[in-house]
């Protein structure tokens, strides 16, 4: 993926009437990055598959464990220790 300003920069260069082939060669990039940010509107962003956590199975514990200690904290090896116990 490439920096805003060779994105614009692709943009400007396709306007004034440079051809993909000359682009690609004057920003050392490919055809196909060139094409991509000509065709596309905005940035291309990046999105990440959202994966399942460890603690899935155990996010309902852990937030009603938060909230039965509410006035008073929870000691960091508290939640792991229970965690291992419940398997």
């Amino acid at each position: 993926m490439l920096v805003a300003e060779k994105a614009v920069e692709i943009r400007v260069l396709s306007r004034q009437g440079k051809s993909i082939r000359d682009i690609a060669r004057m920003l050392k990039v490919s055809r196909n990055t060139v094409r991509r940010y000509v065709r596309g509107e905005g940035l291309p962003r990046y999105e990440r598959e959202a994966r399942p956590s460890k603690l899935d199975d155990y996010k309902q514990y852990i937030a009603e464990r938060v909230r039965a200690a509410a006035p008073q904290w929870i000691p960091a090896t508290a939640p792991p220790r229970e965690l291992r116990a419940l398997g």
